[in-house]
């Protein structure tokens, strides 16, 4: 016999001997199954309630699911976010379906405080899902009570649209407050704006007066230029008449010498005669008309360099004159816008808080609890219970008392040391039987005694 014919041999001597152990304990695993079987449908019968489910689907008809937040810091975007309705996903409406807030009115509502229920036992019976691939959400209730279930299921259904508008009407509402906080804010800080402004304006040297005064300043300025010009070209065209007139000065004389000869007969009758030479002087007209041409040149050169002087002192004073009004100019006009762009964005901002005011204060007029989620099912009463599973129960009772009996009767078997026959004998002792001792019955044993 080779090794596979002994192995077959030892598992069909090891299998024989189980199946001897769970025939040998057949009636306490029978006992022990039937036991289960009449205690689990018992139970199942008479002892545990009924539960009964019920469901409502509401649909929910926008959501922020797909939206990608952004952050703004700005002014426009804290002023947006204030002003936008909450932003809500399907997991938050989810979430908040099961709010202690709300359970409490319903438990008030129904007054299910009469009947033993709190807001956590309310909460157990109460599960919520969204179903897949869609926008809507289930409310699931379970109750002994199929018609308490569904009147639950709906109830929650209604105040949870309620509390849902509440909250925004809430929130809308502190977003009022912060608008017409920021809006008088502002108000207030534009009269004093506008104050600043009146006051800036009726200086004295206001900036319409000092550009009228700038615009004098530079009409002289221009007329003095124009004059210096004018002065310069004269003053040069006396200088160089000045030269011209000296030159031909120089080359005339003060005093014109004139010669007269006269002949004359000799005396005595003689007969030569005498040649007499006479000279005689006299101012030169042209050397004293040019002399007093450059005394005249000479008085109106001196004018004109005195004119010239005074031109350049006045162009000077007014330079100056120009710089310091276009200085105190740009300094005003400085001054000017910035209150200007202060009043500016005043104005900007009391435009953009009194538009999302109004947007807000239609927001909380709005009622998003039913213009965001709408039921599509309400709650029905259910007709049969969803536990206890009656034939499921009795049938895990009789599989599980089974698998007890059998691992009871093994552990039994283990521990069972005593010799009842000879197959214990030679298991336990390991030695040979050589005979054995029948069992008499009792009705044979009477037999016997009588006989």
């Amino acid at each position: 016999m080779n090794n596979d014919e002994k192995n077959d041999v030892f598992e069909e001597i090891d299998l024989k001997e189980l199946m001897g152990v769970i025939f040998k304990w057949k009636w306490l695993i029978a006992a022990l199954a039937v036991l289960a079987v009449i205690t689990s449908g018992i139970l199942s019968f008479f002892v545990l309630p009924p539960v009964y489910e019920t469901k409502a689907v509401l649909m929910v008809t926008h959501s922020s699911d797909n939206q990608r937040y952004t952050r703004d810091d700005s002014l426009e975007g804290l002023a947006k976010t204030l002003a936008a309705l909450p932003e809500m996903t399907l997991n938050t409406y989810v979430g908040q379906m099961k709010n202690d807030t709300l359970l409490e009115e319903v438990v008030k509502k129904l007054k299910l405080a009469n009947e033993g229920y709190s807001v956590s036992s309310l909460k157990s019976m109460i599960s919520t899902s969204i179903v897949k691939d869609t926008n809507l959400v289930e409310l699931k209730v379970t109750n002994t009570d199929p018609a308490l279930a569904a009147l639950i299921a709906n109830t929650l259904s209604e105040e949870f649209l309620k509390f849902i508008s509440s909250k925004n009407k809430e929130r809308m509402s502190l977003s009022v407050e912060v608008f017409q906080e920021q809006i008088a804010a502002i108000e207030k800080e534009m009269t004093g704006t506008n104050k600043s402004l009146q006051e800036f304006n009726s200086q004295p040297r206001s900036i319409a007066f000092i550009e009228e005064e700038l615009k004098s300043k530079l009409a002289d300025l221009t007329k003095y230029q124009s004059l210096h010009i004018q002065t310069t070209i004269e003053l040069d065209q006396l200088l160089a008449g000045k030269v011209q007139l000296e030159r031909n000065l120089a080359n005339l004389k003060p005093v014109l010498i004139t010669e007269i000869v006269e002949e004359k007969d000799g005396t005595d009758g003689a007969e030569e005669k005498q040649v007499l030479v006479k000279t005689t002087t006299e101012p030169n007209p042209a050397y004293h008309h040019i002399l007093s041409q450059l005394d005249t040149i000479y008085q109106r050169i001196a004018e004109m360099q005195a004119k010239f002087t005074s031109v350049g002192t006045a162009i000077n004073t007014l330079e100056q004159d120009v710089k310091a009004l276009q200085a105190e100019l740009t300094e005003k006009k400085i001054a000017l816008t910035g209150i200007m762009r202060i009043a500016d964005r005043l104005e900007l901002n009391h435009a953009l808080f009194s538009d999302r005011l109004a947007q807000t204060q239609i927001f909380q007029s709005i009622d998003i609890g039913e213009s965001s989620i709408m039921v599509v099912a309400p709650a029905m009463e259910p007709t049969s219970p969803i536990k206890p599973n009656k034939k499921l129960n009795v049938a895990i009772a009789f599989v599980l008392a089974l698998m007890v009996g059998v691992f009871l009767a093994f552990v039994l078997e283990f521990f069972d040391n005593n010799i009842k026959n000879a197959d214990d004998v030679r298991r336990h002792l390991d030695l040979p039987v050589m005979g054995s001792i029948p069992k008499m019955s009792s009705e044979l044993k009477s037999r016997e005694e009588v006989s």
